[in-house]
């Protein structure tokens, strides 16, 4: 059939009906996007410790309560009740902190650092009470579902050590491949399913314990 050609006024003003519409649309999304962030409650910044020198801060799983390190000699370990309540020291006489972390439950705080010129890990109440000694070695961290925990050890330990949080019992070894590595830093993802593992020469390994297999996410980016 012959072609149809379309005289160059028509082809002119489709062209600038399309350019118009185009416009009109990428307007219409900028103002939808602008009108959901406008409608959106904006987060106020609001100072909830007036001691000084913080160091290490976790917040508990339900969101009520801060456990803080509080920089001095000796260091103290502190909780304070996000809602308007008091604050509490459950911890004190340490000399250095290496690791401050929830337990699940929100009930206690694990705690690893040099306890009176020993370097360990304890529990402690999050309403205060004795420091109990922990069998997961100088580090450790528990999934969020409370069923395995991730122990690691310094200086030279480049492996991380699964184990069962009801009956102790040692679930896996992962070796961290490299040479002299140390591990910088461990946490579980959200949903227990992943473990994220930085060492101090810069790698982050992605660990998939039911799978059991490991991945390099980021290769030395400089040192942690």
């Amino acid at each position: 059939p012959p072609r149809r050609y379309w005289p160059l006024g028509a082809q002119l003003a489709l062209a600038a009906a399309a350019g118009l519409i185009s416009v009109v649309v990428v307007i219409g999304v900028v103002f939808i996007r602008s009108r959901d962030s406008q409608s959106r409650p904006q987060p106020e910044p609001r100072q909830v410790t007036y001691v000084g020198d913080v160091g290490r801060a976790e917040i508990s799983p339900d969101g009520q309560y801060l456990a803080y390190e509080k920089v001095g000699v000796p260091i103290k370990i502190i909780v304070q009740d996000l809602l308007g309540g008091s604050e509490l020291v459950v911890a004190d006489s340490i000399s250095s902190v290496a690791l401050l972390r929830w337990l699940p439950d929100g009930a206690r705080v694990a705690i690893a650092g040099e306890f009176n010129g020993r370097f360990t890990s304890v529990t402690v109440p999050r309403l205060g009470g004795i420091p109990e000694l922990t069998d997961y070695g100088s580090r450790f961290v528990t999934s969020p579902d409370g069923r395995r925990i991730a122990v690691w050890d310094l200086p030279r330990q480049t492996g991380l050590m699964l184990t069962d949080a009801s009956s102790g019992q040692r679930l896996e070894h992962f070796d961290i491949p490299g040479n002299d590595l140390w591990i910088a830093g461990v946490d579980w993802s959200p949903s227990s399913e992943l473990i994220a593992v930085a060492t101090d020469s810069g790698n982050l390994w992605v660990i998939h314990p039911d799978q059991g297999t490991q991945l390099l996410a980021v290769a030395d980016s400089d040192g942690i």
